[in-house]
């Protein structure tokens, strides 16, 4: 799920000529954040947040030339390009290095529970408005999933929720397979293979907890919180096993967005989720023909055929 390399977001923003602000916000548990406020020419009719994937960062919506926040300018909407804390944007933290090990104890609970919590915290007043919409690809529809389930309040801060290519129901990806056969014969692999496996965060932007938890929900088949083993699991959990995510309390509508091409998230995880979302006030679901996973944010086509229909989604909740 890696994007090519890229540079970084005001790069960006200086070439396309966005009217732009950036802003640090600190998360209840230290992490120190860059936030990307793209301003339209007019007053602003309403607030987009975008949330990147895995090994992503801000600058992932601005690599195509009609990209998606451009789009969503055209419509009078001020956009923030949000980052977490795995982000490939420079991110700190009030104690700790980001070269010590103890920076990088997170998974993608912890970048929706407090990095997105912090984030729309910030924006609201920021920008004056009661509600944001909330767009994520992937790693970051299944992060503001866990902030509105966890944190069901912050529904009704909400508009609408758009998540692109979510990954969050897993068991029929195409890297389940790999998940289960490296569970299976970890205890043979020499070290160094396992550290390829699960990556360093110094050169993919990722801790390796993040993997970890991705693998939980691949062979589980369920969105579960992060898998500590069962003696850790019932200090943390009460229980020998996970708990899923109580996806029943989201409330806000949703519109799911899939690639009937895409082998990371599979088209039928993605209906399994939408029937998860039993109180949400509204759930679709549109799938994009021949469309890949990472085609979403690096593909010319999108900006023609599924973009359109976000902006189209998002100006109707306004």
């Amino acid at each position: 799920m890696e994007l090519p390399v890229i540079g970084r977001t005001e790069r960006y923003i200086q070439r396309q000529g966005l009217k732009s602000e950036s802003h640090i916000v600190t998360t209840e548990d230290g992490y120190r954040l860059t936030l990307f406020r793209l301003l339209p020419n007019g007053k602003s009719r309403g607030v987009a947040i975008l949330q990147h994937g895995l090994r992503q960062s801000s600058a992932s919506w601005l690599l195509l030339e009609q990209n998606l926040p451009l789009q969503l300018l055209d419509q009078g909407l001020e956009v923030w390009l949000a980052n977490s804390r795995a982000s490939k944007e420079i991110s700190t933290h009030v104690n700790e290095n980001i070269s010590v090990a103890e920076f990088w104890n997170f998974s993608f609970h912890e970048i929706g529970y407090y990095d997105l919590a912090a984030t729309v915290d910030f924006i609201l007043p920021t920008s004056g408005f009661e509600r944001v919409q909330l767009i994520g690809f992937s790693e970051g529809a299944a992060a503001i999933l866990i902030l509105l389930s966890k944190r069901p309040h912050y529904n009704d801060r909400i508009s609408s929720l758009c998540l692109v290519a979510p990954a969050v129901i897993l068991p029929r990806s195409s890297f389940t397979v790999l998940a289960a056969l490296y569970v299976t014969f970890k205890p043979i692999l020499p070290w160094s293979l396992q550290w390829f496996v699960t990556g360093s965060n110094k050169h993919y932007g990722n801790s390796p907890k993040e993997l970890k938890h991705l693998q939980h929900l691949m062979l589980s088949g369920r969105f579960v919180e992060y898998n500590y083993g069962s003696k850790k699991n019932r200090r943390q959990y009460g229980s020998s096993k996970p708990p899923e995510y109580p996806l029943e309390k989201l409330t806000c509508p949703v519109v799911l967005h899939y690639g009937s091409a895409d082998r990371i998230v599979h088209p039928r995880d993605v209906k399994k989720l939408a029937a998860l979302m039993v109180n949400s006030e509204q759930v679709d679901i549109i799938r994009h023909k021949k469309t890949k996973h990472l085609d979403f944010v690096t593909r010319e086509k999108v900006t023609t055929d599924v973009y359109p229909l976000i902006v189209e989604s998002v100006v109707k909740r306004l």
